[in-house]
């Protein structure tokens, strides 16, 4: 079972953001120009789990009803959910900054995704962004190829890369990361025909050598799993989360 609690320990370090989704102020010239409040929000699992002794399922899920009322107070509370490779032109230039921006993403290429998210998105036409490992498509509670062409031809949903096999990239040879990075990406637009902009770091595992691959593959943005929602141009390579689970929708939606 693929998890990642990097993301976990970063939130309860860091804490969250009392306005999590409200564009803040800028309060200097500086800030105006380099940084912006754009809450993405990190999901695994949507669906009902079933065995309840599967905490680590448990912990990372919550149902495609809760997903539905979430969607549903983005809308009615004017959030534009976008891609996640639209960020670097929202932070470059002040002049896309006239919305209040959310990214969904989601992170493993489970099959819940297309069963669950898929049409639920479909039904409210909003984006969301995907994070797959290749080699995983296909497998057991995993999307399938066709799943995944499917997903890229209704527009709605950007895929990213999560390296070739999840892999923990401070904890192997360089060389190797480097490939899981690189290669990622390239199966990716292979196989499905699209440009992939974005990358996810698998348990949240980066340091200044995986950033450089990173840059280095072509990505123009990478989402950490450190906790916040001010997004800035020098942190392209490591965008905050926020884990599904760590917010009440209704009450910090404003």
């Amino acid at each position: 079972m693929l998890a990642s609690w990097g993301f976990l320990q970063n939130s309860k370090k860091n804490g969250l953001p009392k306005d999590v989704f409200g564009p803040k102020e800028a309060t200097t010239a500086v800030e105006a120009t380099s940084s912006y409040d754009i809450p993405i929000i990190a999901y695994h699992y949507v669906e009902v789990v079933t065995d309840k002794r599967d905490f680590l399922r448990e912990g990372l899920s919550i149902t495609p009803y809760t997903f539905e009322g979430q969607i549903k107070l983005i809308q009615q509370r004017g959030y534009q959910p976008i891609f996640v490779k639209e960020i670097p032109a929202i932070l470059s230039n002040t002049a896309n900054r006239q919305n209040k921006y959310i990214a969904l993403t989601f992170d493993d290429g489970y099959r819940d995704f297309y069963t669950d998210v898929f049409p639920i998105i479909k039904k409210y036409n909003v984006k969301a962004t995907a994070y797959l490992v290749p080699n995983f498509l296909g497998g057991s509670n995993y999307m399938t190829s066709q799943q995944v062409q499917e997903i890229v031809d209704s527009g709605l949903v950007e895929i990213g890369a999560h390296t070739l096999n999840h892999a923990y990239l401070t904890s192997i040879n360089p060389a190797v990361a480097d490939a899981e990075i690189s290669e990622s990406k390239k199966v990716l637009e292979k196989m499905f025909n699209t440009k992939v902009f974005s990358f996810s770091y698998p348990s949240g595992q980066y340091n200044d050598s995986v950033i450089n691959m990173v840059k280095n593959a072509g990505y123009t943005s990478a989402v950490s799993e450190d906790g916040g929602q001010t997004q800035t141009i020098e942190s392209l390579y490591h965008l905050l989360r926020i884990r599904v689970g760590y917010f009440n929708f209704e009450n910090e939606l404003k």
